[in-house]
């Protein structure tokens, strides 16, 4: 989806999200429940600019959230702790980010956000590292000069770094030894993101076998938390989610249950497939 489709479509696509967010907590869990929060998001700009607020699913794509809301009024959106939203102006070229925080056990129901300024936006890179073993590293390329300049941390295997850039901008993955492995031309429209992949990431299959809608979420080893991956999964359907060895996933009804856990064995490159159903 483009960010102008986005935009053409905003009205019928927030109220899409509205149903969906009912149902999708893309959310981190408080000992494994999800936590259930309003957000006001009220245009405090000092020039008289409309903006709408989307919501960025795990797969990187902008879903729109509310209407357009004009200077000095407000939208309430229900959505849930972790989750990323974005204001844009109409134009789809400034922004400004959020990500929604856990409700303070004495703070009141709702978390506002007033939105005073919107910035330029810029496409988001995300290199990820998927090869067998070892780390990588990104640089930059100045396509004038052909310097190369370090922008990324040690990158181990499994994990990745994103680096706000611009349309056109170059890349090189290396290892820490200065071997090449892989180059890349960043395409991404301002304010979207582009995932580009050191080696082959496992490719995971989840095959709903039960009577009844599930939903995956990925579980944080060190939090111990979940993230959804999917909207609800219809009994007879399957979900693809491309992982990582090690990873655990988690299988929950519409009524927040787990169902059943899973941990991805297969390599990078590989492909396991897991049936949910009754034990």
């Amino acid at each position: 989806m483009t960010l102008s489709s986005v935009a053409t479509t905003i009205s019928s696509r927030a109220l899409l999200f509205a149903i969906l967010l009912c149902t999708l907590p893309f959310c981190f869990f408080a000992e494994s429940t999800p936590t259930k929060i309003d957000v006001k998001f009220s245009n405090a700009l000092s020039d008289n600019v409309d903006f709408a607020v989307f919501w960025r699913s795990h797969e990187g794509e902008l879903l729109p959230a509310t209407e357009w809301i004009p200077q000095g009024q407000s939208e309430i959106v229900e959505t849930y702790s972790g989750h990323h939203f974005f204001a844009y102006d109409k134009s789809m070229s400034y922004f400004k980010e959020f990500m929604i925080p856990e409700p303070e056990s004495n703070g009141g129901t709702v978390i506002e956000f007033p939105v005073h300024e919107l910035r330029k936006a810029q496409p988001v890179a995300r290199f990820i590292n998927s090869l067998d073993s070892g780390i990588i590293e990104i640089f930059w390329k100045n396509s004038k000069t052909n310097e190369e300049v370090k922008v990324s941390p040690e990158i181990k295997q499994g994990e990745w770094f994103d680096v706000e850039t611009h349309q056109g901008h170059k890349f090189v993955a290396k290892t820490p030894d200065g071997e090449i492995l892989k180059v890349f031309d960043v395409q991404a429209a301002p304010g979207g993101r582009q995932e580009f992949t050191v080696g082959e990431r496992t490719k995971a299959t989840f095959f709903n076998k039960m009577g009844q809608n599930i939903r995956l979420f990925w579980i944080n080893s060190v939090t111990g938390r979940g993230i959804a991956v999917s909207d609800l999964i219809g009994g007879g359907a399957s979900h693809i989610v491309y992982t990582s060895p090690g990873h655990k996933f988690a299988a929950y009804d519409e009524n927040e249950n787990q169902i059943l856990e899973f941990t991805v064995t297969a390599h990078f490159g590989d492909h396991e497939e897991f049936y949910i159903q009754e034990l």
